[in-house]
Order: structure tokens, then C-alpha cells, then sequence
């Protein structure tokens, strides 16, 4: 076995904690809908699954998403609540940077265009330390599917 030449970190409860709840209360008091409305139209229906599945742009899934819970949002607004899910982990970006003095590091997570697209303003501290963002929407799978390890070699 030779030198580790490239390592993968996921998004979500890796280098950022994953805070769900946050952004459904969030979305919850945009629209005016009690929270398992919200669950249920965005997350229950399978909307925010096709996301991460790559079926819709950003500009598609903002629309989807806005129509779903009877809004009018701007991308900006929906964009922030929809970041709010996600929380850094000033450690495991040490440990990020540890590994790119060594190798070449890639973000690998089952998220759609909306993240995607925020990435290097919503999170610049972690977009500027993967050489590679791997999101399923743009490899129109999610993981562990075998046709995801295979868009990746």
C-alpha cells in the first residue's frame, strides 16, 4: 500500500455539526407553518431528497422549495436559513489542514444546490480547504450508492 494521496471528509456531523432543528424552526417562522408542516412538505415529500439527487438548479430547488411551503423568499433569505443547519468545527478543520500538508483533500456530502452554491460565502473557512467539493446534487447521486464512487475516480 502505498502514500494516502487524497482523503474525503463528509459535511454533515464531521467538519460541521449537523443542526437540523435550527433550520426547521427557521423556515417554520418564515412561513408561518408549525414545524412538521414544514418537515412534511420539504423532507417527507421527498423534495429535499430529489435536491440532494441533483434533479433541480439552485434557482429550480429555491422555487420548489418556496412553492412548497407558500412563500416568497429570496434566495438570500432562504439561502441563510437554509445554512443554518450547519455549525463549523474549528477542530476538524485542524485536522483538515493536517491532512492537506500531506494530501489532497475533497468535501464529500449528500446536499443539494442550494449549500452547494453558499458554500464559498456561507462557509468560506471550510470551502478554501478542499480542493474538491463533492456534492451528490452536482454527481446526481448520494452516497453510499455505487454509481457515487464511481463519478469520483
Amino acid at each position: 500500500m502505498g502514500p494516502i494521496e487524497v482523503v474525503l471528509f463528509d459535511l454533515g456531523g464531521v467538519v460541521c455539526d449537523f443542526c437540523p432543528t435550527r433550520r426547521l424552526a427557521a423556515l417554520a417562522a418564515a412561513s408561518g407553518l408549525p414545524e412538521s408542516e414544514v418537515y412534511a412538505r420539504i423532507w417527507s415529500s421527498g423534495l429535499d431528497a430529489d435536491c440532494d439527487a441533483g434533479r433541480y438548479t439552485p434557482a429550480a430547488a429555491h422555487r420548489r422549495i418556496a412553492d412548497a411551503l407558500g412563500v416568497t423568499i429570496t434566495v438570500e433569505t432562504l439561502t441563510s436559513l437554509w445554512t443554518l443547519a450547519f455549525e463549523p468545527r474549528a477542530d476538524v478543520l485542524t485536522i483538515v489542514d493536517d491532512a492537506r500538508a500531506r494530501a489532497r483533500t475533497g468535501l464529500l456530502t449528500d446536499n443539494g444546490p442550494i449549500l452547494l452554491a453558499a458554500m464559498p460565502t456561507a462557509f468560506p473557512e471550510i470551502a478554501r480547504r478542499f480542493e474538491w467539493l463533492f456534492f451528490s446534487c452536482a454527481l446526481k447521486a448520494t452516497k453510499p450508492s455505487r454509481p457515487i464512487s464511481t463519478r469520483l475516480q
